[in-house]
């Protein structure tokens, strides 16, 4: 087994190591997902050259060759996580398919009670309140300590004769903390529940024994762990799998089908309808291979030492607040910037080729929990380093504390409202604002432009940032409001905490105002927003919410 050399790590991953070459990349955005080594390249190259056929049923050699090695993937996968047998591997499109198959084949009773924990993921929140809608069962939260890690002894409180199923991560994707989950599953089954285990955040981390560690149902997803996206894993035990009704209904997944009624095959074919993603299980049984080949104790002393080196980095710095302390930590830092908003940050960082991840990392009620709206998330992984981690720090430190404020304009005078109106933002007209965003060569040096018409936005007042103004859908907080002039034109004011966000609504807003009621119904400003190479601000998907505002506006339009 060869040493763990980070160094040489970075060779494997094409993307890791031509990107610190050409533009100085460094991808902190591991939780979210991870890079493709070599290895995972070639086995699907390789599928798809030599051995690119339907699997099963196979009647020439080629769907057998295609058959045998996409079943060597299911079996490597079984070795890796050391399952009792082969039949308790079930393939799925990720971890969130995982859970939504158990959910929808388990069986509840009214009254019954499924246990989550404070620290999920939305994957392992919405399906069982879906689940508990059809069945009225009842869903009860696991309260976090002040620390971040699971109160056990809540837990133990929660615990009782209609508890039906726990569901808990491994590893929070949005704080890092790892519950201790040998006494979590050993007082479920106590209870007489089930355990599913959501291990997409470990498996590239942790070595994982199903059989030591006891759950009836694991889910993880292969891109988290180096390996294909769309693929991912259902570990069930066979009694329990074998108990289960089908999912979906399809090919490969029945014995006999008649028009009167069908019978169907036993775990795990019974929950793989249809063509399954044969390269994506054969890229990630590569990815699992090169994990199995490394000193696992090594590549966890490695990362837990980036991540304790982020974490004293970043505690020198002034305004930087870490969210959570738990008592085992995987490697994920979450930090929150009072002073600053953290898709600002990030936009920065990003200047300097740096990836990390802002928001609420897909785990909403966490947020709440933790009084804040969203943090800034590195997380790191085998091919990252020291000196990584030391220029983010120093680039975090000088957004922080070395740059200076901007200079922005005053609040417009919302005494009288109109007046307001009649000042806010006349000057930054749709043709000014492009001359300088059109002359910068490179979307970096647009970025900073966006930020500086967001400092020449007119701010809104403190009693103008009310619930009714807010703009739902943004994930940095957008207040609109809009009044008819004389002339029957519609103008808007907007504004938010995000520099980026505010330069953004500067360009908008530039388009939208002084126009009305009827052209603005069918207000899209995307052909003139084009040009600009603001793409990656467009996307209806994008969590600046640019496409939610537009909807406002014409909503607001068509109301008059």
């Amino acid at each position: 087994m060869p040493d763990f050399d980070p160094q040489q790590i970075r060779k494997q991953f094409p993307l890791i190591i031509d990107g610190a070459t050409q533009d100085g990349l460094i991808y902190f955005d591991n939780a979210a997902t991870t890079q493709k080594p070599l290895c995972v390249l070639q086995a699907i190259d390789d599928f798809y050259r030599g051995s690119n056929a339907n699997v099963h049923r196979a009647a020439h050699r080629l769907a057998d060759r295609a058959t045998q090695t996409y079943e060597n993937a299911r079996d490597t996968v079984k070795r890796f996580f050391n399952a009792a047998d082969r039949s308790e591997i079930i393939w799925t499109r990720g971890a969130t398919e995982g859970i939504n198959l158990v959910a929808n084949t388990l069986a509840f009773a009214p009254g019954d009670e499924i246990v989550i924990s404070a620290l999920e993921h939305h994957a392992n929140i919405v399906p069982w309140q879906l689940a508990a809608q059809r069945y009225k069962a009842t869903i009860k939260v696991i309260p976090l300590t002040t620390e971040g890690d699971l109160d056990l002894e809540a837990y133990r409180a929660l615990l009782g004769p209609r508890t039906r199923l726990v569901a808990v991560t491994q590893c929070s994707n949005a704080i890092g903390t790892q519950p201790d989950l040998s006494p979590m599953i050993l007082m479920a089954h106590d209870a007489g529940a089930l355990v599913l285990v959501d291990g997409a955040q470990a498996v590239a981390h942790h070595p994982i024994d199903l059989q030591q560690m006891g759950c009836d149902f694991f889910v993880c997803s292969g891109h988290k762990a180096f390996g294909p996206t769309g693929i991912g894993i259902l570990y069930g035990k066979q009694t329990l799998l074998n108990q289960l009704p089908p999912w979906q209904g399809g090919g490969e997944m029945i014995s006999h089908v008649s028009f009167s009624g069908s019978s169907y095959q036993p775990a795990p074919l019974r929950f793989e309808a249809g063509t399954p993603n044969i390269s994506g299980a054969i890229g990630f049984a590569a990815a699992l291979d090169m994990i199995a080949g490394f000193d696992r104790n090594l590549l966890l002393q490695h990362e837990q030492g980036l991540l304790h080196r982020a974490i004293e980095r970043c505690a020198r710095i002034p305004g930087i607040k870490r969210i959570g302390h738990p008592a085992s930590q995987g490697p994920v830092l979450s930090i929150e910037i009072p002073a600053l908003n953290h898709k600002d940050v990030a936009a920065q960082l990003d200047l300097e080729g740096i990836a990390v991840r802002t928001g609420h990392h897909c785990a909403m009620p966490l947020m709440s929990l933790l009084g804040t709206q969203g943090t800034l998330r590195a997380s790191f992984s085998i091919y990252n380093t020291r000196e990584e981690i030391d220029r983010f720090a120093d680039r975090l430190e000088s957004i922080v504390t070395g740059s200076k404020t901007p200079q922005r304009r005053q609040a417009v005078d919302s005494s009288p409202f109109e007046k307001g109106f009649q000042r806010y933002g006349q000057e930054l007209t749709f043709e000014s604002l492009c001359k300088p965003l059109l002359a910068k060569r490179d979307w970096q040096q647009r970025y900073r432009q966006i930020m500086v018409f967001g400092d020449q936005l007119p701010l809104l007042p403190e009693s103008m940032r009310t619930e009714e103004a807010l703009v739902s859908g943004c994930e940095s907080p957008v207040w609109l409001h809009v009044k008819a002039t004389e002339s029957g034109k519609l103008w808007f004011m907007a504004d938010s905490d995000s520099r980026l966000l505010r330069g953004l609504l500067a360009l908008l807003l530039s388009l939208a105002n002084q126009r009305s009621a009827d052209e603005l119904r069918t207000f899209n400003p995307m052909a003139d927003f084009y040009p600009l190479g603001l793409e990656r601000h467009l996307s209806p998907s994008r969590s600046n919410g640019l496409h939610r505002i537009m909807e406002q506006i014409r909503h607001q339009a068509e109301n008059r």
